[in-house]
């Protein structure tokens, strides 16, 4: 229980962002459309490829850390952390709200990268740094959401129960709303700034090939179903919790 209360210290003042691959690596295999090794755009191109192997013996991949390995996800470490949000209400609460703070910055600042990008039509002009700061920024923005995700649904009371979230429930639902909503008007709005996400898709940067509709989308609808579950179908419930991908 050490471990699972210290990688849900709220992520401002300290390095959040090894702790975060480490509860997305719990969750890999459990979110919606995250049960894949390769992603499926990528699948599709080059055929589902193994990791590299460094000189150090371990296994590499120009994608997310979480995707080095197939999904393996830990329902023990799950239900631990299920347990820890649901009997320390405070601490949920800053967690959450920390969540949701990184997971802003790191798509606003994903969001602003490709924007200067776009405005060089020259593909040679890019300086290949700011290609893949704006590449690591799309990992942090996936890696954060799939944690909102996983925490969405291991205690989806931190929404809905006042009780549950230190009386921050309506708060955390209007932030994480506010967010989830955000993400889908830049990815598919045009005027929000789709035109940006699509020519940026569509250019084959080098170290952008994970920067797809999918992987930007796919945590974005787990998070809507896990929000919306008590009020689907059971049927529907059903289908996308288990053979969503």
């Amino acid at each position: 229980m050490c471990m699972v209360e210290e990688l849900v210290r709220p992520y401002q003042n300290r390095a959040w962002a090894q702790s975060n691959w480490v509860l997305v690596r719990f969750w890999h295999g459990s979110g919606f459309g995250f049960r894949h090794r390769q992603w499926p755009h990528l699948a599709a191109r080059y055929g589902d490829r193994e990791p590299t192997v460094n000189n150090l013996g371990a296994k590499v991949d120009a994608g997310l850390m979480s995707q080095c390995f197939g999904p393996c996800p830990s329902e023990v470490i799950q239900g631990r952390i299920r347990d820890y949000l649901n009997d320390h209400q405070k601490e949920a609460a800053q967690f959450l709200n920390s969540l949701l703070s990184q997971l802003n910055w790191a798509f606003s600042e994903f969001f602003t990268m490709m924007q200067e990008m776009d405005r060089v039509q020259i593909d040679a002009h890019l300086e290949p740094r700011h290609i893949k700061l704006c590449a690591t920024c799309f990992d942090l923005y996936h890696g954060l959401a799939r944690a909102l995700e996983m925490t969405l649904a291991l205690s989806p009371e931190l929404l809905t129960k006042s009780e549950s979230s230190d009386n921050q429930n309506e708060l955390l639902l209007g932030r994480t709303c506010q967010i989830l909503m955000a993400v889908v008007s830049r990815i598919c709005v045009r005027g929000g700034g789709a035109a940006g996400f699509r020519r940026l898709v569509a250019r084959g940067l080098p170290d952008t090939d994970r920067v797809h509709y999918y992987v930007a989308l796919a945590p974005v609808a787990g998070c809507l179903i896990r929000i919306l579950d008590p009020k689907l179908p059971q049927d529907v419930s059903f289908y996308f919790l288990n053979f969503g991908y």
